[in-house]
This record gives structure tokens, C-alpha cells and sequence, in this order.
């Protein structure tokens, strides 16, 4: 929703037309999973 600018799905996959959201927000994830992990102890 931040990166599109918009909760509507067709919004969101237009925004989507240059570059794929998962390219750039790879690291986000990374440390999102990493912080999980962190979290649980393991």
C-alpha cells in the first residue's frame, strides 16, 4: 500500500508496470525475517 499508493488491486498491479515490488523490497523482508527469527530465540 506505500509503495502503490493505493489498497485498490488493479492500483497496486499498474504500479507495478516498471519494476516489480518484490525487487525493492527485498531487504525489508530480509530484515523483517531476520528480526523474527531474533525474537523467537533461534
Amino acid at each position: 500500500i506505500l509503495c502503490a499508493g493505493s489498497c485498490n488491486f488493479s492500483e497496486i498491479v499498474l504500479a507495478q508496470t516498471r519494476i516489480w515490488f518484490v525487487f525493492p523490497l527485498f531487504p525489508v523482508f530480509l530484515m523483517f525475517f531476520i528480526s523474527c527469527l531474533a525474537e523467537t530465540n533461534r
